[in-house]
């Protein structure tokens, strides 16, 4: 058995999507083992989205690609045309939505959840999602509009992309799962 996490972002909250959301999850075979509503701080979401300059780069870069295909002045997109700061743009705006009211985190639980929870989710461009899955059937969001809007694109939900990170954000988001039991570690119960 294997856990990972699962974050209902502001536009799933605001289309009411835990319910239809969780379902899906359970249709899959898999277990929501622990849920709570947050509001958590601007530190919290710094501290789950400390992104390095790796990732950055490749967001700034890919960013910086989507603007050339559609004739977008970087700089007035991002205020810059260097994709290290781009990529911290996008991060600021993807906290600054993050905070836009509370949340919903899930515990999920099942064999190979990890992989099989982010294949549920889909694409992280709702637009490019297959139907069947999580943004495919709610989202809409394309990379563009929130280039256009200046904002951060709204995909419904958040996961766990690997083993590493849902060990750092399950403790990140369930600290309590940890401190009840030392011996306790849900991903691998």
């Amino acid at each position: 058995m294997q856990s990972t996490l699962m974050l209902i972002k502001p536009d799933g909250i605001e289309k009411n999507l835990e319910g239809p959301i969780k379902r899906m999850i359970e249709d899959a075979g898999l277990v929501v083992t622990h849920e709570k509503e947050i509001h958590p701080t601007r530190s919290h979401f710094e501290a789950h989205y400390a992104f390095d300059d790796e990732w950055k780069r490749n967001v700034g870069e890919g960013n910086l690609s989507l603007c050339e295909k559609m004739n977008i002045d970087p700089n007035e997109a991002f205020g810059t045309n260097d994709p290290i700061e781009i990529g911290d743009v996008i991060r600021d705006r993807l906290i600054e939505y993050m905070l836009s009211r509370p949340i919903k985190a899930f515990v999920i639980q099942g064999e190979d959840a990890i992989q099989r929870v982010r294949n549920l989710s889909g694409s992280t461009v709702p637009a490019r999602a297959e139907p069947d899955t999580i943004r495919g059937r709610f989202g809409s969001d394309a990379n563009e509009q929130p280039i256009l809007e200046k904002r951060s694109i709204q995909n419904i939900v958040h996961t766990s992309g690997n083993f590493e990170e849902a060990d750092f954000e399950l403790k990140h988001w369930f600290p309590e799962l940890y401190s009840q039991d030392l011996n306790y570690n849900p991903i691998l119960s």
